[in-house]
């Protein structure tokens, strides 16, 4: 079986964190943060598993859209950022 880290609490999202710098110069630009978790999951310094936390009585319905956009936005980020370094460390035939 596989070890599978996980933390809780506001965890930056390293592929949003991506997406919002992959066309700035390091140099010259702003780094802009990405969004939080609250919790992930890691393997192998890959986040797998992205968690958003929601009331489930009575949600506010701005706050529940909010948090599915958000997770649907972030799990696609998360999807683009595996593939992008598998085909990296991947050999060409």
């Amino acid at each position: 079986m596989y070890a599978i880290q996980s933390r809780y609490l506001e965890v930056l999202i390293t592929a949003v964190e991506g997406r919002k710098n992959q066309d700035k110069d390091p140099l010259l630009d702003v780094k802009e943060i990405g969004q939080y978790a609250d919790a992930v999951a890691i393997h192998n310094n890959q986040q797998l598993l992205l968690a958003e936390a929601s009331l489930v009585h009575c949600p506010k319905l701005e706050k529940r859209r909010q948090d599915e956009f958000k997770l649907a936005r972030t799990m696609r980020d998360s999807w683009i950022s595996h593939v992008r370094s598998i085909s990296r460390l991947g050999v060409p035939p």
